[in-house]
């Protein structure tokens, strides 16, 4: 993973200077591999015969971590992380390293703390064993104390450059560039995502979708896309069809480096001329107001209002039978 590699090299670097801080926190908004750069962190911190500060890979330290039985890493991956776990681990943190000199206790994912949890994690933070190594990281857009933050060195994953994702995605798939920068663009750009995505029944039910709707707008009977609309992941399709909307209107106002769905150029070609500004616009709102009752009335009869909805889009693209 290429860019993982600049937040490695910073880290060697730091490790270098020896800092007392030993609290490190990986930050990133989408999924781009923290937890594959925590652990080559891992290793590194607890092989005993690097040089140069790269990973030997076989002595008894590295032997165990690839068997997954360091006694002195500690993974905590709990769904829900409260003051008692935070207890809990604080016995771990004060017993000596069984191995060698240094310790790691990894919490992975750290918005899965209570708040109670997270107090009583800033107090160990506050004054740890200098031989130990607190490894956390946040994927997301929610925030998490600026306290905690202030206790840690911070790492921020940025996402790569589409052409340095396509030429990463194209080392892992025989897929065409168009699929591969579809699927890149529809999962926030991140290539672990889009990587996932192509290798999915995702795509192909985008792509079936996709094509039982090219073939409706051809006969004129949006009522053909029901039975795939009502499987599961109703509500991932709908944000399908209102993203290929979006497309088209872009397209109609020339903004094509911005298109998502590059797979499908040639339907985005048809609606964009096909249909006017106005009836995108109104297909787009229209498919946002149904997504929001779907998800927010419980119990909700999915076929009454997926007909309704279909119906009502055939007048909004003036189908006339």
């Amino acid at each position: 993973m290429p860019w993982l590699i600049s937040p490695y090299k910073k880290f060697i670097l730091k490790r270098k200077k020896e800092l007392a801080n030993k609290n490190i926190l990986i930050k990133s908004e989408v999924e781009l591999g923290a937890k594959f750069l925590l652990w080559q962190i891992s290793r590194l911190i607890l092989c005993s015969n690097n040089k140069n500060n790269n990973i030997c890979d076989k002595c008894y330290e590295c032997n165990l971590m690839k068997l997954k039985n360091h006694p002195d890493f500690y993974y905590i991956n709990s769904k829900k992380i409260g003051i008692e776990e935070i207890k809990e681990l604080k016995l771990k943190v004060f017993i000596k390293p069984q191995i060698n000199q240094n310790k790691i206790i990894w919490l992975s994912n750290i918005e899965n703390i209570s708040e109670c949890g997270i107090n009583s994690l800033l107090k160990i933070l506050e004054e740890p064993p200098t031989n130990v190594w607190f490894l956390m990281y946040h994927e997301g857009s929610t925030e998490i104390t600026k306290t905690l933050n202030s206790r840690c060195i911070k790492y921020l994953l940025k996402i790569p450059t589409e052409k340095t994702s396509l030429m990463w995605l194209k080392n892992k798939n025989n897929y065409t560039k168009y699929t591969n920068l579809t699927a890149l663009r529809l999962n926030n750009n991140s290539p672990i995502l889009a990587k996932k995505f192509v290798n999915s029944l995702f795509m192909k039910e985008k792509n079936n979708l996709f094509k039982i709707l090219n073939y409706s707008i051809n006969e004129l009977n949006l009522m053909n896309l029901l039975p795939l609309m009502q499987k599961d992941d109703t509500i991932i399709k709908i944000n399908w069809i209102y993203v290929l909307l979006l497309d088209a209107i872009k397209l109609k106002n020339q903004i094509n480096e911005y298109l998502i769905n590059l797979d499908n150029l040639n339907l985005i070609k048809k609606l964009s001329t096909k249909y006017s500004y106005e009836k995108l616009f109104f297909s787009i709102k229209f498919w946002i107001k149904c997504k929001k009752r779907l998800i927010r009335i419980k119990g909700i009869n999915y076929q009454l209002i997926l007909t309704e909805q279909l119906l009502k889009w055939e007048e909004i693209l003036d189908f006339k039978q």
